[in-house]
C-alpha cells in the first residue's frame, strides 16, 4: 500500500484499489508476470503484424484478427458516426509500439480464445516483455475493462488505469470520460459511461444480483459472473457512493448497465467494504 502513496496516488485511489482486491474472487486466474507489472517473458505464440485496425484490434500476416484483451479504446469513424475522441491517437500509438518491435507480435491467449466475432483474444507483448495494453492505458489512450472469463491481469491494468485517470492523461482529460453523476442520467444517454451515484439497495437473487443506484439506474451481475464477486462485500454497498463503468442502456423506466467484473466498480470516499 505504501507504494501507491509514494507515487502520489490519492486516498480515493487507495480505497478503490482496496475495494477491487476485496471483491475479486480468490479463484480468479493470474498470469505469471514480473514483480508489480503486467510484463512477462513467457509467450504462447509469436506472429507478424499485417496492419492495425484501431487502438485495440490488429490483423496478422496469417490473417488472424486479434482483439486486445483487458482494454477498450475509442471507436474510429464508421457507419456515418464520427470518430470518438482520441480514437486516432490510440491507433497511432499501437502502430508505433508494434513498429518499434519490427512488426513482431508476441501473444498470451485468454482463457476464452475467441469472441463472438471470431477474433482471437490475447494480451500483446513486445520482445522485451513489455505489455502493450498497459502502455496504451498508461498513455490515457485505453480504458481497462475486464470481460470474464478472461480475467488475467485485471488488477494490474486497473492499477495503471487509476493512475492515468487521476493524472487526467489522454481520454481522461475529455468530458466524455469524466464520471457522470447518476442524477444527471437521462433517457438520451447511452454507450460507454462512468456513472457515479449512491446505492439505494442490493437485491441478491438466485440467478442474478441487482445493484440499484439513485435515479433508477439498475446494475445487473449475471449468475455466470457471480463467482468473481464476494456477495457479502456487495451487500454492504447500500448507502454508499460508487463509481461504475460500462455500457449504459436506456430503458422504459430508468437505465440499465451490466457489471461483469469487480474492476469495473469502486467505492468513492473513505468508507470500505471488506
Amino acid at each position: 500500500m505504501h507504494r501507491y502513496l509514494q507515487n502520489g496516488i490519492s486516498k480515493k485511489a487507495l480505497f478503490s484499489a482496496f475495494f477491487y482486491v476485496s471483491t475479486v474472487s480468490a479463484t480468479s486466474p493470474a498470469l505469471s508476470t514480473t514483480t508489480d507489472s503486467c510484463n512477462t517473458q513467457q509467450f504462447d505464440d509469436t506472429a507478424t503484424l499485417k496492419y492495425v485496425h484501431d487502438g485495440d484490434t490488429i490483423r496478422l500476416t496469417d490473417d488472424r484478427k486479434i482483439r486486445l484483451l483487458g482494454i477498450d479504446t475509442p471507436e474510429l469513424a464508421r457507419k456515418g458516426n464520427p470518430a470518438q475522441p482520441y480514437a486516432l491517437d490510440a491507433k497511432k500509438a499501437l502502430k508505433v509500439l508494434l513498429s518499434n518491435n519490427s512488426g513482431r507480435v508476441n501473444l498470451v491467449y485468454g482463457n476464452e480464445r475467441k469472441d463472438r466475432y471470431g477474433r482471437v483474444l490475447a494480451h500483446l507483448y513486445l520482445d522485451n516483455g513489455q505489455n502493450v495494453q498497459s502502455a496504451l492505458i498508461s498513455q490515457g489512450l485505453a480504458i481497462a475493462f475486464t470481460t470474464p472469463p478472461n480475467t488475467r491481469l485485471a488488477k494490474c491494468y486497473s492499477t495503471i488505469d487509476a493512475e492515468s485517470q487521476l493524472s487526467e492523461r489522454g481520454i481522461w482529460s475529455h468530458q466524455k470520460y469524466k464520471p457522470l453523476q447518476a442524477y444527471k442520467v437521462t433517457g438520451s444517454i447511452d454507450g460507454f459511461r462512468i456513472i457515479e451515484g449512491a446505492v439505494h439497495g442490493v437485491n441478491i437473487k438466485p440467478k442474478s444480483i441487482w445493484i440499484k443506484l439513485e435515479n433508477n439506474i439498475n446494475i445487473k451481475i449475471k449468475n455466470k459472473d457471480r463467482q468473481y464477486f464476494k456477495v457479502e462485500t456487495l451487500s454492504c454497498l447500500t448507502g454508499k457512493t460508487v463509481q461504475i463503468r460500462g455500457w449504459l442502456h436506456p430503458k422504459e423506466k430508468g437505465s440499465y448497465m451490466s457489471l461483469r467484473h469487480p474492476s469495473a466498480i469502486k467505492l468513492i470516499g473513505n468508507e470500505i467494504c471488506d
